[in-house]
């Protein structure tokens, strides 16, 4: 037991010293303009095309937003236990194929928007699954969701699935109140 939890902690430190590297390399290679959220610039970089299609946005939840594992299954209607298992499989694989984090460039933004796109509707519904809206994190993650969607639309505008999704989740948030009974 003891193992396992020595060897948790040390993949926690590995992964958090990889994510620094990410984010200096991020920022490094584009400016502010380019991409102007450090957590963008993280979600597109770990939505690298050669990753799994189906992991990709959960990767992004884990990695870049902080989700659990458990969160992320509900977001995405699987097991806590099949989704825990995906990740890790995922995470060898990058680390066995030797799979570069970078910050794409602009030209490369659109063949990993699906995912990117996916992790921020997750984020919001992970948010609007408080019909009373009475837990601040949960209320502050609808939010997050929002503005990340705002960001990426402003971005790429002429992108019809980010539009699309901004206006989902506007329409949405604007009919927060009517979903509580009075």
């Amino acid at each position: 037991l003891w193992r396992a939890a020595a060897r948790r902690r040390l993949t926690g430190e590995a992964a958090r010293g990889h994510l620094q590297l990410i984010a200096e390399e991020a920022e490094a290679r584009m400016t502010h303009e380019d991409l102007p959220d450090e957590r963008l610039r993280l979600m597109f970089a770990c939505a690298h095309p050669a990753i799994e299609a189906s992991v990709r946005a959960p990767l992004i939840l884990q990695t870049v937003l902080g989700f659990d594992a458990a969160t992320i299954a509900s977001a995405f209607l699987v097991s806590p236990t099949t989704m825990g298992q995906r990740l890790v499989r995922a995470k060898s694989r990058i680390r066995e194929a030797a799979i570069p984090f970078r910050v794409p460039e602009r030209a490369e933004l659109g063949e990993r928007l699906d995912a990117v796109l996916e992790a921020i509707y997750a984020t919001f519904a992970e948010g609007w699954s408080d019909p009373a809206g009475t837990e601040t994190r949960r209320r502050n993650l609808a939010t997050e969701g929002i503005w990340l969607g705002r960001l990426v639309a402003s971005l790429i505008p002429d992108e019809p699935e980010t539009l699309g999704l901004l206006a989902l989740m506007l329409f949405a948030d604007a009919r927060r109140t009517a979903r509580r009974s009075p």
